[in-house]
């Protein structure tokens, strides 16, 4: 694999298919799922940007330091909330014990006409008892391909040199028994020529930019029950370019969240998770004369959710109930439950799932709603 798309290509269900403005987004069983209905996450932190909720592939994620990468093939709304409609992502990083000195790599790929990739990634880490501490960073050049492109229109450019994909990424981490620390600074820029619909008459540069930050401790209160609040905060600057067909965009966002979970077991055979989150959201518009729908430059939201989850087993069946509600001060609020019955019996399994979801809508969402609003979209 030389790149995430190729592992995630080997999930059922999972494909790639283009959006607009050069970016590649994730399809889920079927479903056009790159606006937000399957959430991303990388060590624990939401990489779907906050203004439209996409996620962005391709020469993004060095997977030589990936650990492992779960996913979950359906809705996973009732305890990952408003982008996990139709899955989730959950990517492992090696960590320092897993390093446990220095790890370097390079990459290269060539085609007859031009290269195609040329990364290098560096990791360092490192357990010392209690202490555990890593460091990763990559940075590199790549272009999407060296076909020949062709608009709705009828129109073609080739690809080749008017699609670099150049990424840019440091994780650090750092934990002492129950407390950890996690800081990501995620930098992809591209250059591209198709906009909307109609190729640009010149290539542009966009940045999908952005900070991500975690505060996070494990409480043991006894042999029976672990609580765990952490805080969490998101940086980004997403489709960010200086010109293209409908203008220029240079908006930025952030999120606040703050984040409690329990997890209790009773017994051996049943297992309770629940918790509750509140978000608070902030936009800003950096383009000279913009504003959003408010009239300002800057506007704000806040949502908070409660959740609950109980598995129970037995030698029949394993039994999964949960449930999560979301209120928004915007655009109200979504009630999401789920059942399962699972269970192994030797090398035979099976499972027979229902769930609701919902996808939340997004800042830029909100802001194009008009006057009739906007609610979630749900799915069952």
């Amino acid at each position: 694999a030389r790149d995430l798309i190729d592992v995630l290509r080997l999930v059922p269900g999972i494909d790639f298919g283009m959006d607009v403005e050069g970016v590649v987004g994730i399809g889920m069983r079927g479903n056009w799922a790159h606006e937000g209905k399957v959430l991303l996450l990388l060590d624990g932190q939401e990489m779907n940007e906050i203004l439209y909720a996409t996620t962005q592939f391709g020469n993004h994620f060095a997977i030589d330091q990936i650990k492992k990468i779960e996913v979950i093939r359906g809705p996973g709304s009732a305890i990952y909330g408003g982008y996990a409609e139709y899955g989730v992502i959950n990517i492992v990083t090696r960590q320092g014990g897993d390093i446990n000195g220095v790890m370097a790599s390079i990459i290269h790929g060539q085609t007859t006409k031009d290269f195609m990739r040329d990364n290098i990634s560096l990791s360092a880490g490192k357990k010392m008892g209690d202490f555990e501490w890593s460091v990763a960073g990559m940075i590199g050049q790549g272009q999407r391909s060296n076909q020949t492109y062709t608009d709705v229109h009828g129109d073609s450019y080739s690809l080749n040199g008017n699609s670099n994909l150049n990424p840019a990424y440091v994780n650090v981490g750092a934990s002492y028994k129950g407390l950890s620390f996690r800081a990501i600074g995620d930098f992809y820029h591209m250059t591209i020529r198709d906009g909307y619909d109609a190729i640009l008459p010149m290539t542009v540069n966009q940045n999908f930019n952005s900070m991500y930050y975690e505060l996070k401790y494990l409480w043991k209160v006894n042999k029976k029950l672990t609580i765990t609040p952490k805080l969490n905060y998101k940086n980004q600057a997403p489709w960010n370019t200086p010109v293209g067909d409908t203008g220029a965009y240079l908006k930025s966002a952030s999120r606040s969240t703050a984040n409690v979970t329990a997890s209790y077991n009773p017994t051996r055979k049943i297992n309770v998770v629940f918790g509750g989150e509140i978000y608070r959201d902030l936009a800003l518009d950096k383009l000279p004369g913009d504003t959003f729908y408010n009239g300002k430059t800057s506007v704000s939201f806040y949502n908070y959710a409660f959740f609950v989850q109980g598995l129970l087993k037995t030698r029949l069946v394993n039994i999964i109930l949960g449930a999560r509600y979301d209120k928004h001060n915007v655009y109200g609020d979504a009630f999401v439950p789920r059942v399962g019955l699972t269970k192994k019996f030797i090398r035979f399994h099976f499972k027979a799932l229902y769930s609701n979801s919902f996808r939340a809508p997004a800042i830029e969402n909100i802001e194009y709603s008009g006057a009739n609003g906007i609610h979630p979209e749900h799915t069952q």
